[in-house]
């Protein structure tokens, strides 16, 4: 269950580039990830059960990545599919009556349209990035609240749009490096809850 929604967005990125007839190339990127997980619900509930004032504590800071397949269209446009993932979520809700950890994996896969403004200039590897992400958000949390065993899991999907910017550094005919910025906004479809993403990758041009 996991996996399912990078083996499906990876028989599209197979069906994609074999179809493909422009600029076909495919490249893995990683980096950090901050999220707004919005917890302050699940810790006002756990107060007005517990009747104590309950605090937390959570990740500021994720190790991320994606990998990706994509098509130089022409000069200005590319369009990119991708799956996005990272490290666990962790969060810890503690009080006097209040013991639970909760750990959240997250996974995503994109459709992105690269814009290239600044063709045959100095700075021609500029790009935008705007498109769309089905994302997921699977979490559990277990621990005590007022001496008795809790359990809570909570499994949200949904889609959201995404923007970016970034730049790209030519290496070679095949190989670029490439850097740049991606805001998710309603990941896993909800409204509270994005990420934003600093990434290093590398892509090969076939």
């Amino acid at each position: 269950m996991k996996f399912r929604i990078h083996l499906i967005v990876f028989s599209f990125l197979i069906m994609f580039n074999l179809s493909a007839q422009a600029d076909a190339y495919i490249g893995a990127e990683g980096g950090a990830s901050w999220h707004s997980l919005n917890l302050d619900r699940s810790r006002d509930s756990l107060s007005a059960l517990s009747g104590t004032k309950v605090s937390y504590k959570d990740d500021s800071t994720l190790a991320s990545w994606r990998i990706f397949l994509g098509n130089r269209i022409n000069d200005w446009l590319s369009v990119e599919l991708g799956t996005f993932a990272g490290n666990d979520y962790k969060a810890k809700f503690s009080s006097s009556a209040v013991a639970i950890n909760t750990k959240v994996d997250y996974q995503a896969a994109d459709l992105s349209f690269l814009l290239h403004p600044l063709k045959d200039t100095t700075l021609d590897g500029l790009f935008f990035k705007i498109g769309v992400h089905y994302s997921r958000l699977v979490g559990d949390g277990r621990g005590t609240i007022n001496g008795a065993n809790a359990k809570s899991a909570f499994n949200d999907s949904g889609t959201g749009p995404l923007i970016g910017i970034g730049y790209q550094f030519k290496l070679s005919d095949q190989w670029k490096l490439r850097a740049s910025y991606t805001y998710m906004d309603s990941f896993a479809g909800l409204s509270s809850e994005n990420f934003d993403n600093f990434h290093v990758g590398l892509s090969y041009n076939f």
